[in-house]
């Protein structure tokens, strides 16, 4: 497997129900996105305590993204940074980004009323999207323009993540946010 170097950031939502990313990661194994991670082994054992499925050497992981945002603005971790993820193959993006979503629909569309998860990102998901886009910004360089939803990538054709998240990309700047993923 070839390792990430991440210089972009890719926002999405996951077009569903708060559920946390295990959930997730059950539904993308029945994609076939599954990779195993082998080392480092307090991570492959740090994945297999939060319900990853363990093989003979490691665990596999099939969540696409690289972080889930919940609903109560939990940051929850799901492809290591530096393991190609699964979230945009437009673009390359898969190579050259971490994928970062936020659980609801926010299409105004296919999820007018809610009934098929949040209908608008909460407050809290909002703050903790920019908490982990200015860490992973500064952690990476990876600069303000290279942030981006994932209708906004070339060649992707998709709502993702719809019309209800308005994306302001200076809002990654507030300095007064200190947070430890």
């Amino acid at each position: 497997m070839e390792r990430l170097y991440p210089k972009y950031i890719i926002i999405h939502h996951t077009a569903g129900w708060d559920q946390p990313i295990t959930a997730i990661d059950r539904y993308h194994a029945s994609l076939g996105w599954g990779v195993e991670l082998i080392s480092p082994k307090s991570m492959v054992d740090e994945y297999r305590k939060r319900g990853f499925r363990a093989t003979g050497r490691g665990v596999i992981i099939s969540v696409g993204y690289h972080y889930l945002i919940r609903a109560d603005g939990r940051i929850e971790r799901g492809r290591p940074d530096f393991m190609q993820g699964a979230h945009c193959i437009n673009d390359g993006m898969n190579f050259k980004s971490l994928g970062i979503a936020l659980t609801g629909n926010f299409d105004s569309c296919s999820n007018p009323k809610g009934e098929i998860g949040l209908p608008r990102p909460t407050k809290s998901q909002l703050d903790s999207l920019e908490r982990l886009c200015r860490i992973l910004m500064d952690k990476y360089t990876i600069e303000k323009d290279r942030i981006l939803p994932h209708n906004k990538v070339r060649g992707a054709d998709t709502k993702c993540p719809g019309d209800r998240l308005v994306f302001k990309p200076e809002f990654v700047f507030d300095t007064e946010h200190v947070f430890d993923i």
